[in-house]
C-alpha cells in the first residue's frame, strides 16, 4: 500500500508539471522544485524507509500530497476550460524599445553587486572569503538600513536583466550570468543562484515544443541544479569560497557533494521535517494556527502596529519544534511547501489547493499580460517570480512572498522613473 501511494503522489506531481509545461506556465518552477525536493525523495523514502519514520507516517504524507494535487488538477483544468486560457506563446523575439529602462535595470543590478562588495570591505575588510556565520552575525547587529539586505533585494529584483539582452547581445547575457555566479559564490547564499538557473532555462523552455528530448534535457538540467545547490552549500561548511578552495581539491569537493546527495542530506532531507510534524500530530506551539498566511496578510503592517495580531515567524516555530528547543530564535526550518502547509493547517490544508490555483492562475495571467505591454519589465519580473516560486516550493513561503513584494516594488519604481520628464 505504501509503495502504491508513493508512486501515486509522484505521478500526480508529474501530471501537474506536464500540464503547466504544456501551458507554458511560470508555475513549472514551483512544481519542478516540489518534484526535486519532495516527489522523488519521498518515493525513494517509501521504498527504502531510510529515515526511520513509520510507514504510516509516510502514507499520511503521500495522501496529503495526492489529495492536494488532485484538487489542484481538477481546479486548474476547470478554470482553464472556463476562461479559454491558451498556452503562452513566446518566441523571445525581443526588441529593446525602452533602452532607458533596460539601462536603469542593468545599472541597479550592478549597483546591488557593488554594494555587497563595498559592504564586505567596510564590515569585514575583504571582498571574498567572508563566512556565512559572519554574514549572519552582522545582519543581527545592523538595523533597518542593512546594506547586505538592500543589496539582496536589489539583486533579486534585477537579476533577470540578462534575458533582456539574450537575442540582441549574447555578451551581455553571459556577463550577467557570470556576475550572478560570482555573487552567489561570494555570499554562499544558495537561493541567489536561482536567477542564473531560471535565466538559463528560459530560452529553452519557451522556444521548444514538448517532445521527449525536451523532457530529457529538463531532467538533466534539474540534476545539474541540485548539484550546484549542494556545491554552494559547501561554501557555508568551509566558511567561505576562498577557504573551501584552499582546503580542498575539486575532486575532494565533488566527492563531498556526491556523499551529501547519496545520503539524502541537505535540501533533499527537508521532507523529514514534514514527516516529523505528521508523526507528532502537529503537537507543537504555534502550529495549526495558519501563522504563515496570517503573517503574509499583515505583511505591509509593522509588527509593533498590529496589536499582537501578527504572529511570530512560523519557520522559526517549525525550527524550534524540529530541534526541540523552544528558546530558539534563529534556527528556521523549511519543510517544503507541503510541510509548511501541513504545519499551518494539518490535513485540512489540502482544501487550500483550490485557493492556490485561483491565486496562481491570476498571477500567471498578469505576468503574461506584462509580456505584451512592457517586454523590458517582463523579463526581470519573470525571473524574480520564478525564483520566488522555487523558494516557496522549498517551504519558505513567507520569505518568498516578501522577496516578491519588495522586488516588484523596486521594478515598479524603476519603470516609473523612466517616465518622469524633467522640466528645463
Amino acid at each position: 500500500m505504501g509503495s502504491i501511494l508513493g508512486i501515486l503522489q509522484l505521478i500526480s506531481i508529474l501530471m501537474i508539471l506536464l500540464i503547466e509545461f504544456k501551458m507554458k506556465s511560470i508555475l513549472i518552477f514551483l512544481w519542478g522544485a516540489l518534484l526535486i525536493l519532495f516527489g522523488i525523495p519521498h518515493f525513494l523514502e517509501v521504498i527504502t524507509l531510510s529515515s526511520g519514520y513509520t510507514i504510516e507516517t509516510l502514507n499520511s504524507a503521500s495522501l496529503f500530497v495526492i489529495i492536494f494535487n488532485v484538487l489542484y488538477i481538477v481546479t486548474r483544468l476547470s478554470i482553464t476550460n472556463y476562461t479559454g486560457t491558451k498556452a503562452f506563446e513566446n518566441d523571445h523575439k525581443i526588441k529593446i524599445d525602452n533602452e532607458k529602462l533596460a539601462q536603469l535595470i542593468f545599472f541597479t543590478f550592478i549597483s546591488s553587486v557593488l554594494l555587497l562588495y563595498l559592504s564586505n570591505i567596510i564590515f569585514f575588510g575583504k571582498i571574498f572569503g567572508v563566512s556565512w556565520g559572519e554574514y549572519i552575525n552582522i545582519n543581527r547587529e545592523i538595523g533597518l538600513l542593512n546594506p547586505f539586505k538592500i543589496s539582496l533585494y536589489l539583486f533579486f529584483a534585477t537579476a533577470g536583466v540578462g534575458l533582456i539582452y539574450y537575442k540582441t547581445s549574447k555578451l551581455m547575457y553571459f556577463l550577467v550570468l557570470g556576475i550572478i555566479l560570482m555573487y552567489s559564490l561570494t555570499t554562499g547564499n544558495r537561493v541567489t543562484i536561482l536567477p542564473l538557473l531560471v535565466s538559463s532555462i528560459y530560452p529553452f523552455l519557451y522556444n521548444e515544443k514538448l517532445k521527449s528530448s525536451s523532457i530529457f534535457s529538463l531532467a538533466i538540467f534539474g540534476v545539474i541544479t541540485v548539484y550546484v545547490v549542494y556545491f554552494l552549500r559547501l561554501i557555508r561548511i568551509y566558511g567561505g569560497f576562498g577557504n573551501m578552495i584552499e582546503s580542498r581539491t575539486l575532486s575532494e569537493l565533488n566527492s563531498e557533494v556526491m556523499f551529501m546527495l547519496l545520503s539524502g542530506d541537505g535540501e533533499l532531507s527537508l521532507k523529514n521535517a514534514f514527516y516529523f510534524f505528521i508523526q507528532n500530530n502537529n503537537n507543537f506551539p504555534n502550529f495549526l494556527e495558519g501563522h504563515t498566511y496570517l503573517r503574509i496578510l499583515l505583511m505591509p503592517i509593522p509588527t509593533s502596529l498590529t496589536l499582537g495580531l501578527k504572529p511570530p515567524d512560523f519557520t522559526i516555530s517549525m525550527g524550534s519544534a524540529y530541534i526541540s528547543d523552544y528558546s530558539n530564535n534563529s534556527y528556521s526550518m523549511h519543510p517544503t511547501f507541503f510541510g509548511d502547509l501541513y504545519g499551518n493547517f494539518g490535513m485540512v490544508g489540502v482544501i487550500t489547493s483550490i485557493l492556490f490555483v485561483v491565486i496562481f492562475t491570476f498571477v500567471n495571467k498578469r505576468v503574461r499580460n506584462l509580456k505584451r505591454s512592457n517586454e523590458i519589465l517582463y523579463f526581470p519580473t519573470f525571473v524574480l517570480l520564478s525564483t520566488v516560486l522555487v523558494i516557496i516550493g522549498r517551504g519558505s513561503v513567507y520569505n518568498g512572498v516578501f522577496y516578491f513584494a519588495i522586488g516588484l516594488s523596486i521594478l515598479i519604481v524603476l519603470n516609473s522613473a523612466t517616465k518622469i520628464k524633467l522640466k528645463r
